[in-house]
């Protein structure tokens, strides 16, 4: 009954996990591409007109809504297997959830653009694409890392026994 009742925490850590990680890769690509262009739309310069200061935040606040719902689908089913085989080997290190997060970001585009896709981020990088989502992907995995991944199969450790008080 305990391992039923850790593995159910473990799965709504991982789901939330996931969720927030999504989030990051989002805000992460929506920050590449709405800074690649211009910085400025950071700034609350009193000499830019209100109504374009609002309608630049709406824009990208509109755009990181749609990156995050496209995200979420899409890298569903490789983060499912990616996590599965780290809770399995009780992989803890930071260093494999952040390549894990870039593994689950190309999988994701393979598996939703098909084989030999390119991402088209219109951002001011060379590579464009490509290191958007992977630059994304790795704070994802940071993420992941950060909230639910440094516990990684702790559930599947055998309980202590308890201590004998004499």
């Amino acid at each position: 009954m305990t391992r039923l009742i850790l593995f159910i925490l473990r799965f709504a850590a991982l789901a939330l996990s996931y969720a927030l990680s999504c989030a990051v890769a989002a805000a992460t690509i929506t920050f590449i591409i709405f800074l690649g262009q211009d910085i400025g739309w950071l700034a609350l310069n009193p000499q830019r007109d209100p109504a374009e200061m609002v309608l630049t935040w709406a824009s990208a606040s509109a755009f990181f809504g749609t990156v995050w719902f496209s995200i979420l689908p899409a890298a569903f089913w490789p983060a499912v297997v990616v996590f599965a085989i780290q809770e399995a080997e009780k992989w803890r290190s930071l260093l494999i959830h952040v390549v894990s997060g870039a593994v689950i970001a190309v999988s994701g585009v393979v598996v939703t653009f098909g084989l030999g896709a390119v991402p088209h981020v219109p951002s001011g990088l060379d590579g464009g694409g490509w290191l958007t989502v992977l630059t994304a992907s790795f704070f994802a995995g940071a993420t992941h890392w950060l909230l639910a991944g440094h516990r990684a199969g702790k559930w599947l450790e055998p309980d202590r026994p308890e201590a004998v008080v004499e």
